[in-house]
């Protein structure tokens, strides 16, 4: 059984696609779950500042892929 686990959190979309290419460059096959907190409900006026800060990217690799993951994430 292949578990995903978790190897880092961006706090922003620079260092989301920083990450994401890192990644990719080094043939690591990621997934990402992106979360967002921002507090937008339904038929509220939507702000582009309501999200500010409020979403975070986890990049989760294939267990037993986690070194080389680190690896990637030290030449950053």
């Amino acid at each position: 059984m292949s578990k995903n686990v978790p190897v880092y959190t961006a706090f922003d979309q620079s260092m989301y696609f920083k990450v994401a290419e890192r990644f990719q460059s080094e043939g690591l096959h990621f997934k990402v779950k992106r979360v967002n907190q921002g507090s937008w409900a339904p038929g509220s006026h939507f702000s582009s500042n309501d999200f500010n800060g409020s979403t975070f990217y986890e990049f989760f690799v294939k267990r037993g892929e986690e070194h080389m993951a680190y690896h990637a994430l030290s030449n950053l």
